[in-house]
């Protein structure tokens, strides 16, 4: 039987319904396949377990590296727990494992908590016996058995190491969008499904913004060339990241996708993947007219980005995203 990893957002579990949704498409895919789950913390900040809301407990408070991981890692741990629960209660063979437990051995690299290596002998053994491990996502531990966590959207990162480890078949990532877009779709309502990327064409679009996966899971995937769905439940749309593309979207698109990077005073707009006449002259002199003002341009690689308000950062990304996917690109360049 092959073996798939099923990785489940914090969004995806906030609330009684929605895990028993999850739990009975659990049910339904262990059917075909060797299933290991990986679990977000639930919600997001204000959700009592979420990883935000528990973090915030230490705010203009003294703590050590160690303390903020044992607090930090508690969402997941919850989350696998209740999940567990939840598939027991319809008769399946279910057992929630920290990320320790599931074999994640972690150390400090950079200043950062990086995964070693991972023993899966514990999962496979599992496995073996039937039972659906249910791993809290986003933490592993060190040789002296201390809770460490990775990077914020480290779920992601333990989902596709560990089918990196047991080489899995397939990997499934269950957010509350489906697939990855063209742009943000909280800020265009209409922005385009994106079928099929590369392993290097998502990890462009992660490291400029889009937060719908993380850029080290990708090279974990990548690694034995694992292809990873993005998908939302009960949607029939999604995105698949694998070694090679099979096909694009629309010929009449002018651009992969545009991405952002916000904080509170200023947003970086990336555009991948531009059509090959658009420069960053022309991006500024469209916005410009459009009483919109941008600065600190660069092009690199395959990319174009600028900075504007975020204030003004909605209206750049649905004027951009109209002439370049739903408008003949002449708007663009003929300013």
């Amino acid at each position: 039987m092959k073996t798939k990893i099923m990785k489940f957002g914090g969004t995806t579990l906030d609330s009684s319904l929605k895990r028993m949704e999850i739990a009975h498409l659990i049910k339904e895919e262990g059917q075909k396949y060797k299933l290991v789950v990986v679990v977000s913390a639930m919600g997001r900040m204000g959700s009592p377990y979420a990883t935000d809301t528990l973090i915030n407990y230490l705010k203009e408070k003294k703590f050590s590296k160690k303390e903020y991981s044992m607090l930090s890692s508690c969402g997941e741990v919850i989350s696998s727990v209740v999940l567990s629960a939840e598939l027991q209660t319809i008769n399946i063979k279910s057992i929630a494992l920290t990320g320790g437990e599931a074999g994640i051995q972690t150390h400090y690299k950079d200043d950062q908590t990086k995964i070693k290596y991972i023993n899966s002998k514990k999962l496979e053994g599992y496995l073996d016996e039937g039972y659906i491990p249910i791993v809290a996502g986003f933490q592993g531990e060190r040789e002296d058995r201390s809770i460490t966590t990775l990077d914020r959207g480290g779920s992601d990162i333990t989902g596709t190491s560990l089918g990196n480890s047991l080489n899995a078949d397939l990997i499934e990532i269950y957010t509350d969008v489906a697939g990855i877009r063209t742009t943000d779709p909280s800020i265009v309502n209409d922005s385009m499904l994106i079928s099929n990327l590369t392993y290097s064409q998502a990890e462009l679009m992660a490291n400029n913004g889009a937060e719908i996966i993380h850029p080290e899971a990708i090279k974990w995937a990548s690694i034995r060339k694992i292809p990873i769905l993005i998908k939302k439940i009960a949607s029939n749309e999604e995105t698949r990241i694998e070694y090679a593309r099979t096909k694009s979207i629309s010929k009449s698109n002018k651009a992969l996708g545009i991405t952002i990077d916000t904080n509170h005073q200023e947003s970086k707009i990336t555009i991948i993947e531009p059509y090959k006449e658009l420069d960053s002259h022309h991006i500024h002199l469209f916005l410009l007219k459009n009483i919109v003002y941008s600065y600190a341009y660069k092009n690199k690689g395959n990319c174009i980005s600028f900075k504007v308000s975020s204030e003004d950062m909605p209206k750049a990304i649905k004027l951009i995203h109209k002439a370049l996917f739903m408008k003949k690109s002449q708007e663009v360049l003929n300013v």
